[in-house]
């Protein structure tokens, strides 16, 4: 007969189960209370004393020694004590413990600990894994929404812990924002931040992280939103206002935003704004070659893709990634490192059959793990081909691409460092992806 599997879970709602199946309404609200004490004791024995004055008052003696005596035989009838010759509760005259050595049992709590005390001997990429199970793992507060009347010194030991179980949770997250800000991706950091602010929405700091981050990424839009969202919080919640240096923050973002055109037509003539690019627009479908003949000759090499109006993730970046492999040397293609192509070979397998590559079983990653790691592989691929060539990206019907890749293109040319990436846009004029482009990066309207 095999050994029972108890899992204990008291971060958030609590979750008890025995060989998978909830138990909680087969107990008293106190029963659960021992015996999530005793489990967070991990084995070692509490005196009957100490959990009687827990969860009854101590003025009738035999009052309470026979509610203890009930409440535990109540709990070993549930966790079918006995079960295999092992007890899951044992008992003796002055103490009481759970059996950690016999059955199978897992507390969620437990495993927060063991890691956040690995953590400090990994390296960091072990660590983030680390990080994001314990964020996978923290489903709420300890013991979230978990009282049981008449008990104070419960509820103070449970107030106690669930403190504890915030501050180590929070400074998890902080960690994961560092790591992920380090890594340039921006979109996990945002999660993060914004998982803290459900914490604790008061936090100054955090709103200034978050305009920081959509900085970054060169939405001034969104980090005025946030500006914003401070204000109206601090205002309705601590009737004050941000503190200074946040006010400072606001401002030259509006400063930024007034002189936008006028700020990259004076850092073009420096030659200074050396890591935007240059994009024109025209209704006609047919202007790519003489823009490119105008404006670049010798070293030059284009990429001719087209959008069309489907709702298909990646669509473009698909067809930008079959021009390159169609249209670059071999020689070149190989100096790329071969796990970027392996991360592009996700969106089209040609890149297997260009460069000789075996396919091989993909992890799972989540939606957003595999976003970033696409995203970073194609940035590095354009940036070292226009490190040896002049780069021309056409783009007929604009107004049709997916949104998954525009995301990707304002990526790209904010990661642009070398200003030979250029942009040959086509598509409907008023078309909400025009404006979204002419907002952040140097426009050079097409005389036709």
């Amino acid at each position: 007969m095999e050994l029972a599997r108890l899992e204990i879970y008291m971060l958030g709602n609590l979750k008890i189960l025995l060989n998978g199946r909830p138990i909680i309404d087969k107990m008293s609200n106190k029963a659960i209370g021992i015996l999530c004490y005793l489990a967070f004791h991990k084995g070692k024995p509490i005196s009957r004393d100490k959990l009687a004055s827990f969860f009854w008052d101590s003025g009738n003696i035999e009052a309470v020694r026979y509610n203890m005596r009930y409440n535990l035989w109540a709990l070993r009838k549930t966790l079918m004590d006995g079960h295999d010759g092992h007890e899951l509760i044992i008992t003796q005259k002055d103490r009481c413990k759970l059996n950690m050595d016999g059955p199978d049992i897992y507390v969620d709590v437990f495993e927060m600990e063991d890691m956040l005390k690995a953590i400090n001997q990994r390296e960091e990429f072990n660590s983030l894994k680390q990080l994001e199970r314990i964020k996978s793992i923290y489903r709420g507060d300890f013991l979230e929404g978990f009282y049981i009347k008449n008990c104070p010194e419960w509820n103070d030991w449970i107030f106690y812990e669930r403190q504890r179980f915030q501050r180590k949770y929070f400074e998890v997250l902080c960690q994961l924002t560092s790591i992920y800000k380090n890594q340039g991706n921006y979109f996990k950091c945002i999660e993060v931040l914004e998982e803290m602010l459900r914490h604790n929405p008061l936090q100054e700091e955090l709103y200034v992280e978050l305009i920081k981050v959509y900085l970054e990424l060169g939405d001034r839009k969104s980090a005025l939103n946030q500006y914003k969202r401070c204000c109206s919080v601090l205002r309705e919640e601590l009737n004050v206002g941000p503190m200074d240096s946040t006010k400072k923050i606001y401002e030259e973002i509006v400063k930024c935003d007034k002189h936008h055109e006028s700020y990259l037509q004076e850092k073009t003539q420096e030659h200074s704004y050396s890591n935007k690019v240059k994009i024109f627009y025209s209704q006609d479908k047919n202007v790519q070659g003489d823009i490119i003949q105008k404006r670049d000759r010798g070293n030059t090499l284009v990429f001719n893709t087209e959008c069309y109006p489907i709702k298909v993730s990646y669509y473009w970046i698909s067809s930008l990634i079959e021009e390159i492999v169609t249209s670059v040397s071999d020689e070149i293609l190989e100096e790329i490192p071969q796990h970027y192509w392996m991360d592009l070979a996700r969106l089209n397998l040609s890149v297997l059959d260009t460069l000789g590559l075996t396919a091989v079983g993909y992890e799972y990653l989540s939606p957003e793990v595999e976003k970033n790691r696409i995203f970073k592989a194609m940035v590095q691929v354009l940036n070292h081909l226009s490190s040896k060539l002049i780069i021309w990206i056409g783009i007929k019907n604009f107004h049709c691409i997916d949104e998954t890749s525009i995301e990707f293109l304002k990526f790209a040319l904010f990661n642009d460092k070398n200003s030979r990436l250029s942009l040959i846009l086509t598509g409907e004029r008023e078309d909400f992806r025009f404006q979204e482009m002419e907002k952040y990066f140097l426009i050079e309207m097409l005389d036709k």
